[in-house]
């Protein structure tokens, strides 16, 4: 028994000994950042990891765009949506009360902000952080990686982002590969993804987002 023990105990130190380290070292969110151009205009989902409110069956035609809150200086307005089951499936509103999330900004520089339901406090809102950029070659961005604040969980294939806040709030969750063309040239998917293995992610999580024949919904005039 003492000798399948060792070899046991053996076993889960070289499996503890190949796990990566998560975060991974060195790990952060992008420097320089500019926010203006950042929200200037809507953003959609080319791939992500499912989520505990967003499932793999809601994944179609995810979109996102924020405005600065016209009532409330530092603050953001999100405005998040997507459809269950295709393309022409039900529409998915995944902000709650009032259609809107909020966002604030906690370094705008190397663009790091918490989003959350708009009837919280910011306290309970989870980290939203952009960790990689592509440029347009006009000054603004092409595509983005987008990750609810450092992986810190193992995965077979890297670090991935499972959460750890308040059960179904999300907070903590989530890595996104945004474009601002609906359907964009496949390179820049694939460059996207790229990025997101170099700092540490386990891109077998994404799920691909179809966004083509997609229709989507205004941004709403009012929080309500």
């Amino acid at each position: 028994m003492a000798p399948l023990l060792a070899v046991l105990a053996l076993s889960l130190l070289i499996a503890a000994a190949g796990a990566p380290t998560c975060p991974p070292p060195g790990f952060a969110s992008v420097s320089s950042f500019n926010l203006t151009s950042y929200i200037s205009a809507a953003w959609f989902v080319q791939s992500q990891a499912p989520n505990s409110y967003q499932p793999a069956a809601a994944l179609f035609c995810v979109r996102a765009e924020y405005r600065l809150d016209p009532r409330t200086p530092g603050r953001l307005q999100v405005f998040n949506q997507a459809r269950r089951g295709g393309v022409q499936g039900v529409p998915q509103t995944m902000q709650g009360r009032n259609q809107l999330l909020a966002a604030v900004v906690v370094d705008a520089n190397r663009g790091q902000l918490k989003v959350g339901p708009s009837f919280l406090p910011p306290a309970l809102y989870g980290p939203y952080w952009v960790v990689a950029t592509v440029p347009n070659g006009s000054g603004g961005y092409a595509g983005a990686v987008v990750s609810g604040g450092p992986p810190t969980q193992p995965a077979a294939g890297g670090c991935v982002n499972r959460g750890g806040g308040l059960p179904g709030s999300g907070s903590g969750e989530g890595l996104w590969l945004f474009t601002r063309d609906a359907v964009p040239d496949r390179s820049l998917v694939e460059t996207l993804r790229g990025l997101a293995a170099q700092k540490g992610f386990d891109t077998s999580v994404l799920v691909t987002v179809p966004q083509a024949g997609c229709a989507y919904s205004a941004f709403p005039t009012s929080a309500g």
